[in-house]
């Protein structure tokens, strides 16, 4: 409390001028304006708490498992890519003939399919399709030889060598009259041979 020297009486701390007589107070000692200390609590249910701890540095993961991944796929590919271009490059060539390429109507003519291997593997020949056109009327005939057919010699062509693979002669008759072109697909163990050649029947 403050007490007013003039009229006596007792004022609140916090009051500056006398409640009754409007006199200015004294100010208050200067252990009166400091902050309370403060009390430690303790007991037995007390327990401290630890002093924060920020979270661990997340470490960054490893990129080697999608580097490896990147890597295999890209092996696979050029694997890939390697076979289709060794198969498509395969030295080997296709031959069709029509022996002779201009037939009358009652000869004998001679079709002759055959491979020649260039590379250094035997050759295992699986079918020929044969596409036979008709140029005068632009109708087509498809026909595919497989072994065990009428002609066909042998489906083995070892390497550095041309082999006949059919060959079939017939009779040229009326009806047969006209140009034609013939377009054959060998099919293989080491990819497609193509092949073209154009002949005549006339009466």
């Amino acid at each position: 409390m403050k007490l007013c020297s003039k009229c006596g009486t007792n004022n609140d701390d916090q009051n500056i001028y006398c409640t009754n007589c409007r006199k200015l107070l004294p100010a208050p000692a200067d252990d009166d304006l400091r902050s309370p200390s403060r009390t430690t609590v303790t007991g037995p249910d007390f327990e401290p708490q630890p002093p924060y701890a920020p979270y661990p540095p997340t470490e960054p993961k490893s990129k080697a498992p999608l580097i490896a991944g990147i890597v295999i796929v890209l092996v696979i590919v050029i694997a890939i890519l390697a076979l289709f271009f060794i198969l498509g490059a395969y030295p080997a060539t296709a031959k069709i003939e029509v022996i002779p390429d201009s037939v009358q109507v009652g000869q004998d003519v001679t079709v002759r399919i055959s491979l020649t291997n260039d590379g250094n593997a035997t050759i295992e020949v699986e079918d020929i399709e044969i596409t036979e056109k008709n140029l005068g009327t632009g109708a087509s005939v498809d026909l595919t030889i497989t072994p065990g057919t009428s002609g066909w010699r042998t489906g083995t062509v070892p390497s550095g060598q041309t082999v006949v693979i059919w060959e079939l002669t017939y009779e040229v008759f009326d009806l047969q009259v006209g140009s034609y072109e013939d377009k054959i697909t060998v099919h293989t163990n080491v990819g497609d041979f193509t092949d073209t050649c154009t002949y005549s029947f006339y009466s």
